[in-house]
C-alpha cells in the first residue's frame, strides 16, 4: 500500500494505491474524489464485472485485453454509461465520445454532454396533444436509432453511440382516468419491450421494492420528495411532450463506446469491431 500524504504548506496530495481491496467494502462501493487507486484482484472476468456493476455509480468503465470474446463479453455486460477499450478512461472528446453517466452517476433524462441531442435539454416544448402522433413519431424515430450510431470518422479509434431502453420504469402520477395516456403507456411497453409499472403518488413509499428500477418517470403535481434521490435509479420530472426525440430520452439511455485500432502505431488492430446502422 502506498499512502497518500498532504504536501506541506498546501491542500495537494500525493497519489496513493490501496491493493488487495475487499469485495463491498468502504473503498469498493464509494467514490474517491481523490488521487487514490483502489486494486481488487478478481478470479475471472465475469466476477470483475460483478464487482463493477455492484455499485452505485457508473460513470466511466474500461478493459485492456487482446482477446475478442472477453471484448465482447464485456461490453454485453457492462454498466456504466461509457465504455473503453484498450486505451485510458479519460480524456472524452466533444461528439466523439458524448461523456454521461448511468445509475447514481445520472441525474434526469439520459442525454450525454456532447452528443448532438443534448441541446434538446435545454428547449421548451409543448404537452402532448395528440398521442397517437408522438407513438408514431417515437416507432419511426426507434427504427432509425436503436442499433449502434458511429460518431466520427477515425480510423485509428472506433467511436460509437448505443441507445439501450430501461428495463423497468416505475411512473409515479396523479389519479387519472386519462384512457389516451394508459394507451400511450402500452405502445411505450411495446415499442422498447421494457416493464412499466404505475403508482399513485400518494400510496408511494420508501421501501426496497423501488431498487428494481432504473427510472422513474415523476408525472405528478406534487415535488418528489427528497428521499427518493438516494436510489440508483434516474429521476426524470420532464412531462410528456408533444416532441418525439426529447420524449425517446426519457425512456432510453445513451452509452458512449470508445475502442483503440492500433497497436504500436499500427492501425487496424483491434480485438472487436462493432456494426452500425
Amino acid at each position: 500500500m502506498v499512502k497518500p500524504n498532504v504536501l506541506s504548506n498546501s491542500n495537494c496530495w500525493t497519489p496513493g494505491i490501496k491493493i488487495n481491496v475487499q469485495p463491498n467494502s468502504w473503498t469498493h462501493m464509494n467514490e474517491w474524489f481523490g488521487p487514490v487507486l483502489g486494486i481488487m484482484k478478481a478470479p475471472n472476468l465475469k466476477k470483475a464485472i460483478e464487482w463493477q456493476n455492484a455499485t452505485d455509480y457508473a460513470l466511466t468503465a474500461g478493459l485492456y485485453s487482446l482477446s475478442t470474446k472477453e471484448c465482447n463479453y464485456w461490453l454485453k455486460n457492462v454498466e456504466a454509461g461509457n465504455l473503453y477499450i484498450n486505451r485510458p478512461i479519460t480524456g472524452a472528446v466533444v461528439k466523439r465520445q458524448p461523456f454521461g453517466g448511468w445509475k447514481k452517476s445520472s441525474f434526469g433524462p439520459t442525454v450525454k454532454a456532447g452528443s448532438s441531442f443534448y441541446p434538446s435539454v435545454f428547449k421548451r416544448y409543448d404537452e402532448v396533444k395528440d398521442y397517437e402522433m408522438l407513438v408514431n413519431d417515437l416507432q419511426e424515430l426507434w427504427n432509425m436509432k436503436s442499433k449502434t450510431i458511429k460518431t466520427d470518422n477515425l480510423q485509428s479509434e472506433y467511436n460509437y453511440s448505443v441507445l439501450h431502453p430501461h428495463k423497468k420504469v416505475l411512473i409515479v402520477r396523479d389519479e387519472t382516468t386519462d384512457q389516451e395516456f394508459k394507451k400511450y403507456l402500452d405502445s411505450i411497453k411495446n415499442i422498447f419491450r421494457m416493464t412499466v409499472d404505475e403508482i399513485e403518488f400518494s400510496k408511494l413509499e420508501d421501501n426496497d421494492s423501488l431498487d428494481k428500477y432504473s427510472l422513474v418517470r415523476w408525472l405528478s403535481i406534487e415535488p418528489a420528495p427528497e428521499w427518493i434521490y438516494k436510489y440508483d435509479f434516474s429521476l426524470d420530472t420532464n412531462q410528456i411532450v408533444q416532441n418525439s426525440q426529447r420524449e425517446l430520452f426519457s425512456w432510453v439511455r445513451e452509452q458512449s463506446i470508445s475502442i483503440t485500432n492500433h497497436r504500436y502505431g499500427n492501425i487496424g488492430f483491434s480485438p472487436v469491431s462493432i456494426e452500425t446502422s
